[in-house]
């Protein structure tokens, strides 16, 4: 599981709207100190991401929660994502290069390659759409709430050192 801690906002039955704080990965954030990168959500105003989370955890309004995710759905979610647009943009690019482009002698091959690559990318993302929603209500790509969390949690921020 992968975990995050989170705060319920808003009850419906057995779901939970719960928003997760955004983190660094060093927490050096919190001390602004480090690389800056802290500066983005600072700057542009970021809201914090609110979910739809299963409950079966008794919890109210405002309690904090550990929160979690399978490793392997969020995996076949990131694959799903990320990797079948490209495979199908890269697929119809080929295709298009080898049926079309000795058809079309006027028109540069990479010209061929190009519109049918950008039209595979077009129907990857219509895939995506359509397999996002085919699982939106699949409850093992659903996060849920794990526990209530502790009051107090520690971030351990590493001390700079200077030179």
């Amino acid at each position: 599981m992968i975990e995050q801690i989170a705060t319920v906002v808003e009850l419906e039955g057995d779901t939970a709207w719960v928003e997760a704080q955004r983190h660094s990965a060093c927490g050096a954030c919190a001390t602004n100190k480090g690389c800056g990168a802290g500066l983005f959500p600072k700057a542009f105003r970021f809201s914090s991401p609110r979910l739809k989370v299963q409950h079966t955890q008794d919890v109210e309004v405002g309690d904090r929660v550990v929160i979690g995710v399978d490793e392997q759905a969020l995996v076949r979610g990131s694959f799903a994502a990320y990797i079948m647009p490209i495979l199908f943009m890269l697929g119809f690019a080929l295709l298009g290069e080898t049926l079309f482009a000795d058809m079309l002698t006027s028109v540069a091959p990479d010209v061929v390659g190009l519109l049918s690559g950008m039209a595979g990318l077009a129907a990857g993302l219509m895939w995506l759409k359509r397999h996002s929603q085919s699982i939106g209500d699949d409850r093992r790509y659903q996060p849920l709430i794990l526990q209530k969390a502790a009051d107090h949690v520690s971030v351990a921020c590493p001390k700079s050192e200077s030179n």
